[in-house]
């Protein structure tokens, strides 16, 4: 997760930097960005309840709204929202040539499914970074392992990360 976008405190006010951040968003969630993101507004709008709120849309929209805070007299930054959403854009981004992107996407699409996937993609990345081969499986039916580790000489383990 070397993202050049994380360069710390002082990158929460730069408006290019949250503009690139909540592009990328989009462009993880592809052509489902635009429906998700309505419903969302719906949602928010009708006070749907926190938890019916999907986590994603919601990070992206306070991005949203300190960027546009930004050119005010008093501009206030959503850090907390800002950090989380660069969070979970560095997560994602380097699966996106996994085979099992697809799978990914129809989970971070999903409220309830977003967290955990963000947590699982980062325990396997931090997995790798110390030298694990990780192979992340298609869900099939029924419950199916996150994915499958070795260390370098070992036999495959299925690993089943436990998150909300």
């Amino acid at each position: 997760m070397n993202d050049p976008n994380m360069k710390g405190l002082a990158s929460l006010g730069d408006p290019q930097i949250l503009t690139t951040v909540m592009a990328q968003t989009r462009t993880l969630l592809g052509e489902s960005f635009d429906e998700l993101r309505r419903v969302f507004l719906r949602r928010r709008a009708g006070r749907a309840s926190q938890e019916k709120l999907h986590t994603l849309l919601a990070l992206f929209e306070a991005t949203r709204d300190s960027v546009d805070s930004l050119v005010k007299p008093r501009p206030v930054a959503a850090g907390f929202e800002i950090a989380r959403l660069r969070y979970a854009v560095a997560v994602l981004e380097p699966w996106r040539d996994d085979p099992t992107w697809p799978d990914i996407v129809n989970a971070i699409k999903t409220p309830k499914e977003f967290g955990h996937t963000v947590i699982m993609l980062a325990t396997a990345h931090l997995l790798l970074d110390f030298g694990n081969n990780v192979e992340l499986l298609r869900r099939g039916q029924g419950r199916t392992p996150d994915f499958r580790l070795a260390a370098p000489g070992q036999e495959w383990l299925n690993v089943d990360v436990k998150a909300p």
